[in-house]
């Protein structure tokens, strides 16, 4: 697989609010759907969002988040459940 997958939205180190938080993605060729991670720095806390399966190319958190920082991972799959990018790694 690739890694040049593009994130639009947010941009690596950036402060936002996690309420109504639209992540955002260039859809890539041949994806026919991708996962979603969410990570926190801090150890101790847990975050609802890990291989979250998405179909679009954008996904809006519907789960509140503890407060903290956190980077996310973008994975595009084919039809054949091939993964087939990610985006960068430090989001």
């Amino acid at each position: 697989f690739k890694a040049d997958l593009k994130t639009l939205n947010p941009k690596a180190g950036s402060k936002v609010s996690a309420q109504n938080l639209e992540l955002k993605w260039e859809p890539y060729p041949d994806a026919a759907y991708y996962k979603i991670s969410l990570y926190p720095e801090e150890m101790s806390v847990s975050s609802p969002y890990i291989g979250q399966r998405v179909e679009g190319s954008s996904f809006v958190l519907d789960k509140p988040l503890p407060k903290g920082e956190y980077r996310w991972k973008i994975e595009a799959y084919n039809g054949s459940d091939q993964k087939l990018s990610e985006g960068p790694a430090d989001q």
